[in-house]
């Protein structure tokens, strides 16, 4: 009996799930768009979203439907589990929605739409490749917009690039660089590596490392924090197997401690513009000296907080009723639709980090690309903790979040990792019976 041939015909995944064809390379594009076109409103002031948004979402949301055919997949304790928490928090979004005449179909894609196409329907579709998948997505979705600041605007003063906002520039390249971390620890944990594959490994350090820069000149304190959070990760990631990573390990210190010798070495520029550590500096003092070094977020917060209602106020015209907007994810679920749906809201980004951390250590040492979905989802919630990220349909780092922690919970990838962990494993002689006895 072909032992081998038993454990793949037992595997949870039929061979069109488990390769990577035209329907994967398909929907890898369809979440590029939806990501992509999500991040558009970046471009515009609040009051003039554009209007071909909506359309494009639907119609990427439907081909996501008809290429999956429908299919959610067995239920696992980590998917129910997720399902319960966020259908606590979008209950409490929809009894919200209701009371402060919230746009209905936006609460309703909250409550029907994220759990079933999102959580079970895409990453069924996607299987074992949904992780890169994403990463992929995220990076072909914000690119244009980082090549076209790039292309058509200098890099001067406080860069802003296509969007309304530096911070809109800052915040998409550090997402942008925690799919390209994620892609280089996959590549660089390949074993069989030739000159196309060194290549890509060499392009994916020169993107991560050129983000630094581009950050800085942003003026983004925010999003510098939040890159540095993900490069330690990412460092860290390579001592799982530090063995076999001593060399990555002695680049990634080199580079990191070059970028942090250019960024001090800096301030001893007497112009600002052409200091990165002057930037920060100036940013900085000029805030102390406006009494408020968190940019006028604090008195939006402490407004939010002395008005909690039960449901919240609702999230369509949120500045005018606290006076700016949130700037953090959980003081917008806080004011848009109170304290019950914060808590839900909560409890699911600790899961998902909880959960993100065990695929880390139980992966990380056999398939470098186990690091993806922590890095995209600490991005996310890092990001929140200062910068608008969150809305009932959100952007393009909202949906980011939300397909990966779909990947996340999909049931199957802890059981690929014991199927391919014993078709790795050397197989024993089976016993032989002669005569009687085993032998």
């Amino acid at each position: 009996m072909n032992t081998m041939s038993t454990i793949r015909d037992c595997a949870p995944h039929t061979d069109e799930q488990s390769s990577f064809g035209i329907v994967k390379a398909l929907l890898t594009v369809i979440i590029a768009v939806l990501i992509g076109v999500l991040s558009s409103p970046w471009m515009y002031t609040n009051d003039t979203p554009p209007a071909y948004r909506i359309p494009i979402f639907a119609c990427m949301i439907a081909m996501i439907f008809v290429l999956s055919v429908g299919r959610i997949g067995k239920l696992s304790k980590q998917k129910l589990t997720m399902l319960f928490l966020w259908s606590g928090f979008a209950s409490m979004a929809l009894v919200s929605g209701l009371l402060t005449d919230e746009d209905i179909l936006a609460v309703l894609w909250l409550s029907l739409g994220v759990p079933y196409l999102l959580f079970c329907v895409f990453p069924q579709a996607a299987g074992r490749h949904g992780n890169v998948m994403v990463l992929m997505a995220i990076v072909l979705g914000l690119a244009p917009y980082v090549a076209a600041s790039l292309i058509l605007y200098p890099l001067n003063g406080r860069y802003f690039g296509v969007f309304t906002n530096p911070n809109g520039f800052g915040v998409t390249v550090v997402t942008m660089s925690a799919a390209l971390l994620g892609l280089l620890r996959g590549a660089i944990s390949a074993t069989n590596k030739n000159v196309i594959h060194w290549l890509w490994i060499s392009i994916l350090w020169i993107m991560v490392g050129a983000a630094f820069p581009f950050i800085v000149l942003s003026n983004s304190r925010t999003s510098l924090i939040t890159y540095v959070v993900l490069m330690m990760i990412f460092v860290g990631s390579l001592f799982f197997n530090r063995h076999k990573n001593r060399w990555w390990i002695t680049i990634s210190a080199i580079i990191v401690l070059g970028a942090v010798a250019v960024f001090l070495v800096s301030g001893l520029s007497n112009d600002v513009y052409n200091s990165f550590f002057g930037r920060i500096i100036d940013k900085m003092e000029t805030k102390a000296q406006s009494g408020d070094i968190s940019g006028g977020r604090f008195k939006i917060w402490e407004s939010v907080l002395s008005q909690v209602e039960l449901f919240g106020k609702g999230s369509i015209g949120f500045p005018q009723k606290f006076g700016g907007l949130a700037h953090n994810t959980y003081i917008m679920v806080l004011g848009a639709t109170g304290p019950l749906a914060l808590g839900f809201l909560i409890a699911i980004h600790g899961f998902t980090v909880f959960i993100g951390f065990k695929m880390v250590t139980r992966n990380i040492r056999r398939d470098g690309y186990a690091v993806g979905p922590l890095l995209v989802i600490l991005n996310y919630i890092v990001l929140g903790l200062a910068e608008t990220v969150y809305g009932f349909l959100g952007n393009g780092i909202n949906m980011s979040f939300l397909l990966m922690t779909g990947v996340l919970v999909h049931e199957n990838w802890a059981e690929e990792v014991s199927l391919e962990s014993a078709e790795n494993r050397p197989m024993k002689p089976m016993p032989q019976i002669v005569e009687g006895e085993i032998r």
